[in-house]
């Protein structure tokens, strides 16, 4: 059998001479064994598409097209936020607007993103129709772009508006009542920095005082009887728009706080009797008994005995005597 034969020759003693051409055809079919590696990874993992680090994404905020406003309570008013990119395609462009907890407990009248034309998803996060202490209004913004993915096409604008209402009946001592109150909202993209924008809102209570006073008599309607007791109660209710420490009711209103009774300042003043007049009788009654008798107010008291001016005075007619 004949040993392989190899390129080369052998020294002395045993020691085998390779020839340089040996070498270079290993070194030329690891290259080509590399290469095929290469191509069969190549088919199975799929690059990411590129994009540009420098686009711009642009956030302005408003409310009811004012930097900021002062509102009443029962108003409404709706924040506006435009979100748009420049320079490259904005992808994953998404926008966040965490909704101040001082507006906890006002309704949320309607939210909306535009162009509609555009795809663009629009969610409330911790709330759903009244603002929690923990509310967010989120926008995820879905343009299918050129180089793959979704977001802002470079150019292109979008707008999301939020209308919230005052509730009627905010006290005036509610903590926030004429402090402007700052709503932030901002914008983030993998291609681009993120951005932010601000506007303010006064909710403007003015301080109200009232009281609701009622008054019943019972028994309602009673004949004078002296000795018999009725009753009077009267009621006080705070109807101002802020925590009243006291309330006071009193009867009759003009008294002085804190005075004694005194029947000179009761609601229907005492009147005595100071004239009488003769009146003339309706037809078909006895003479005399159709008299009226008209009073007013006087402050002294008829001394005993007077006589009342005008009133008739009676006269006996002379006895006759009979004679023989």
């Amino acid at each position: 059998m004949t040993a392989p034969r190899e390129n080369g020759h052998r020294q002395p003693g045993g020691t085998l001479n390779r020839s340089p051409l040996t070498g270079l055809r290993r070194t030329r079919f690891g290259l080509a064994v590399a290469a095929v590696f290469a191509l069969v990874l190549g088919g199975l993992f799929v690059a990411a598409p590129a994009y540009a680090a420098d686009a711009a994404l642009v956030i302005s905020k408003v409310v009811d097209g004012q930097p900021s406003v002062t509102v009443d309570p029962d108003d409404e008013f709706t924040y506006t936020i435009s979100v748009g990119c420049n320079d490259n395609d904005c992808v994953d462009a998404t926008m966040s607007d965490p909704l101040p907890a001082a507006w906890a407990g006002f309704p949320i009248l309607a939210k909306q993103v535009v162009p509609a034309s555009q795809p663009a998803t629009l969610t409330l996060d911790g709330c759903d129709t009244v603002v929690t202490a923990d509310c967010t209004l989120e926008a995820a913004f879905q343009q299918t772009l050129p180089g793959g993915g979704t977001g802002i096409v470079a150019g292109v604008t979008y707008q999301v508006s939020l209308t919230l209402k005052v509730p009627a009946d905010l006290p005036a001592s509610w903590p926030s009542n004429g402090v402007a109150v700052k709503n932030t909202a901002s914008a983030d993209a993998t291609t681009a920095d993120p951005v932010s924008a601000s506007a303010d809102v006064t909710v403007a209570i003015p301080v109200r005082i009232d009281t609701a006073v009622g008054k019943t008599w019972a028994p309602s309607t009673q004949q004078y009887q002296p000795g018999v007791a009725s009753t009077i109660t009267l009621t006080n209710q705070n109807t101002s728009n802020l925590p009243a420490e006291t309330l006071t009711a009193q009867d009759p209103s003009s008294a002085v706080d804190g005075q004694a009774g005194d029947r000179h300042r009761q609601p229907v003043p005492p009147r005595r009797l100071h004239r009488i007049r003769p009146g003339r009788a309706p037809r078909g009654r006895r003479p005399g008994a159709g008299r009226r008798l008209r009073a007013r107010p006087r402050d002294e008291r008829l001394p005993l005995g007077h006589r009342l001016p005008g009133a008739a005075r009676r006269h006996r007619a002379p006895r006759r005597r009979l004679g023989p």
